[in-house]
């Protein structure tokens, strides 16, 4: 079970972080 908890939470970091990253990307293009 603990596992399972841990695959959520480093999904749930790489998604912040992709968001992140378009976020930037986006305010770089203007």
């Amino acid at each position: 079970l603990q596992t399972i908890v841990d695959l959520a939470n480093a999904r749930a970091r790489m998604m912040a972080a992709f968001e992140r990253i378009e976020r930037d990307m986006k305010i770089n293009l203007k």
